[in-house]
């Protein structure tokens, strides 16, 4: 089991003022630096912000750039918004010198937006900081111990002991179940039997404001998916501590989580961590356990990818050996025969070939011969490797010709 770090959030802010006049005044490359900004609860580790009104480099040229930049690597959320509009981007992610947005906004959308010149700019940082696991420690049920407890969670062969009102108040599940006229209202018990006793303990400890010691990624996990199931949002500041944990022995884990629990900012950030580990990811551990729909997810996060073919594509670049053998290859090459048509065509059937597809060239063949004449015409088609229209062609003309000798004999 993989131990991990707790983790802090600690925000902060700056604004930043556009000057209309900048905009043709400054340089491409002009650099402006923000005064540096202590993190609080961390040592050594400050923060700053580096804009250029009109662009960083000349392929930014006409947009003002903007960048976070830390003293020491450290995950960052960073979210830039100009006062009074929509303009806002936002992203989360280790951060070892700077990151940012070279084209943050363009000049023409900005020109309609100043008042007397000017404009402003919000610079809203979280800085996620690594801290013992005591730092979440309280001990404000301490002095309850008086108040017996009326609730029991039965898990496996053990008896965990709780009150009604800690749990009502903090899940909305709960409260429901309180509320009305249930088998666990009456019994003062639940039966709990899709969570390990260690993991239903350690959620407990954490509601209770009990010391945790150094739990492992799977606990925090599974404390994650039981805060999901009772819906308890007072444990989401686990998250973060995932977010910041994510790591070749934990990457199979959290991407399991963040799959089954629509956790989409995560996977954005798993997607982050794949782009950068591409090479070495493919041999995570646990990573054959993970939803096939999960992999395709994440592998569209990484790249920006908006179809499966890119995802196939990738896949097979990269040889993602345990997961396209047994559970990834046959759903996903599926997918895209069902998506097959004219519109596509050229690109499945291009993918089919480089990645020596048995089962997409199949496909491929049968769509051209039931669409010979729509295919064949569109100019995708006409522009694609000329072995590669060779390979299909001939295939589909022997495929005609063998059905054709099936229905004399």
């Amino acid at each position: 089991m993989s131990t991990i770090n707790a983790v802090k959030v600690v925000k902060d802010s700056i604004k930043l003022v556009l000057t209309e006049a900048d905009l043709t005044t400054k340089s491409i490359g002009d650099c402006v630096k923000t005064p540096l900004r202590k993190v609080q609860c961390a040592d050594n580790l400050q923060w700053q912000i580096y804009w250029y009104q009109t662009g960083h480099c000349d392929d930014a040229k006409g947009h003002v750039s903007i960048f976070t930049a830390v003293t020491a690597p450290t995950v960052v959320k960073s979210t830039y918004s100009v006062d009074g509009t929509s303009i806002q981007k936002t992203f989360t992610r280790l951060t070892k010198t700077n990151w940012g947005y070279a084209k943050f906004a363009n000049h023409e959308e900005l020109r309609p937006l100043f008042r007397d010149g000017k404009l402003t700019i919000t610079c809203a940082v979280e800085v996620y900081v690594p801290v013992p696991w005591s730092f979440f420690t309280t001990n404000v049920f301490e002095s309850c111990e008086h108040v017996a407890t009326d609730f029991t969670l039965i898990v496996g062969d053990q008896r965990l002991e709780t009150h009604r009102h800690l749990l009502s108040f903090l899940s909305p599940v709960f409260n429901a179940m309180f509320e009305h006229d249930t088998v666990e209202k009456k019994s003062g018990m639940i039966t709990i039997t899709d969570f390990e006793c260690s993991t239903v303990t350690i959620a407990l400890d954490f509601l209770y404001g009990h010391e945790v010691l150094d739990p492992s990624i799977e606990i925090i996990v599974g404390v994650l998916r039981f805060a999901d199931k009772y819906n308890i949002n007072f444990l989401a500041f686990l998250e973060h501590v995932v977010l910041c944990n994510i790591s070749f022995d934990t990457f199979a884990t959290i991407l399991h989580y963040a799959y089954d629990c629509s956790k989409n900012a995560l996977l954005v950030q798993c997607g982050a961590f794949y782009k950068d580990h591409e090479g070495e990811v493919k041999d995570a551990p646990g990573l054959n356990t993970v939803p096939h729909e999960a992999i395709v997810d994440v592998i569209e996060k990484a790249f920006d990818f908006n179809d499966s073919v890119h995802v196939f594509r990738q896949a097979h670049k990269n040889d993602i050996k345990i997961i396209l053998v047994f559970r990834f290859e046959e759903p996903l090459a599926h997918s895209i025969a069902e998506s097959l048509c004219v519109d596509n065509y050229s690109k499945v059937a291009s993918c089919a070939s480089e990645c020596s597809s048995d089962f997409l060239k199949e496909k491929c063949v049968q769509y051209l011969n039931q669409h010979w004449v729509e295919v064949t015409q569109s100019m995708d088609f006409v522009n694609m490797d000329a072995e590669t229209i060779k390979e299909f062609m001939t295939a589909a003309n022997k495929a005609r010709g063998d059905e054709e000798k099936s229905n004399e004999a």
